[in-house]
């Protein structure tokens, strides 16, 4: 009895001593935990990242690349999203008429697009995809799981709007242009031409006016797309072409040769001008030559000199044609009428 009473002190005191490390050490986890706990809430946002941090459930506010201080779990909660300088690609899957199966078998559909009707009634298959970045980072967090199929249903309208209001020419090029910017039957439309152009910026832009209707927190960088022919109707527009081709070419040969006829009848005409011109100056010479002495004898202001210049001018040319001719008979005005041989 008296030894148990003895040892009885010690053991309460060790288990005393045991109690208190334990809770000590209690004590220091609960320490580590609640600094853990509260570092949670500290945080650094990637650049090109965007931060939206709500509040009991409730977003109160966005903050971009940095040092991020917030209320841990469950008091607030953060949420990375894209931030405006990141660019994100999707593409459209509202054109795809196979919504991603195989193709039937006897169907020449393709599995990445789908086909559109132009305002005149053509056909063309037109692939897409959007690039846009966020920039509300807290509406987009609030649409973020519509956000794809919003872009894909206003994708897929916008390019049957703006394909409605062109022809097929303004879609995409379906006749042969020369080099010259003429086609084999008559000159390109330029109008069609500017419609090309400007068909990407126009999906954009009904693209873009459909995303802030919505409110979706983004903004549209750019539209790519890619149409072309559908494939029962190549073989089709290629027989197109190539007659196109062939009448380009008879058509430029054909000119070719006109306007070398053209030159060569040119080169005849001014020859011919130039030889008539040069009779023409040759025969005034002469005549000028021959009038000159006559011209000279009547310019004589003296009527006796002038008299006499034009009786010597008239011997002289009498005189020349009479030895010219082989036989001469002369006649006496006042004698009586006689025969004369000849006709």
């Amino acid at each position: 009895m008296s030894q148990t009473q003895t040892n009885s002190p010690p053991r309460d005191g060790a288990v005393a001593q045991a109690t208190t490390m334990g809770l000590r050490f209690l004590l220091v986890l609960g320490l580590l935990g609640t600094a853990a706990w509260l570092a949670s809430g500290i945080r650094r946002v990637e650049p090109g990242a965007w931060a939206v941090i709500s509040r009991f459930g409730q977003i109160d506010r966005d903050q971009g690349p940095g040092l991020l201080l917030s209320w841990p779990a469950p008091f607030e909660s953060v949420v990375l999203t894209p931030g405006p300088a990141q660019q994100i690609s999707q593409t459209v899957a509202g054109l795809d008429l196979q919504n991603g199966a195989a193709p039937a078998k006897g169907i020449d559909h393709r599995r990445d697009g789908g086909y559109v009707l132009s305002g005149d009634s053509g056909v063309a298959h037109v692939t897409a995809s959007v690039v846009y970045a966020v920039n509300d980072a807290r509406a987009w967090y609030v649409m973020r799981d519509r956000v794809a199929p919003a872009l894909d249903r206003l994708t897929t309208s916008a390019i049957l709007e703006a394909c409605a209001r062109r022809r097929l020419d303004g879609v995409l090029v379906a006749h042969l242009e020369s080099g010259n910017g003429q086609s084999v039957l008559a000159v390109v439309d330029t109008e069609a031409q500017h419609q090309r152009e400007t068909l990407r910026q126009e999906v954009a832009t009904l693209i873009d006016h459909g995303v802030h209707q919505l409110g979706l927190g983004i903004t549209i960088s750019r539209v790519d797309l890619v149409v072309s022919l559908p494939t029962s109707a190549r073989a089709a527009f290629a027989n197109v072409i190539a007659a196109e081709s062939t009448a380009a070419t008879d058509i430029a040969q054909a000119r070719t040769t006109a306007e070398r006829m053209v030159q060569e009848a040119r080169t005849v005409a001014d020859t011919m001008h130039a030889e008539a011109q040069s009779r023409a100056r040759e025969v005034v010479a002469k005549a000028r030559v021959a009038t000159t002495a006559l011209s000279t004898a009547l310019d004589e202001r003296d009527p006796t000199k002038r008299n006499i210049l034009i009786e010597r001018l008239w011997h002289e040319r009498v005189e020349a044609l009479l030895r010219k001719a082989g036989r001469m008979v002369a006649i006496d005005p006042h004698a009586p009428p006689m025969a004369l041989p000849g006709r």
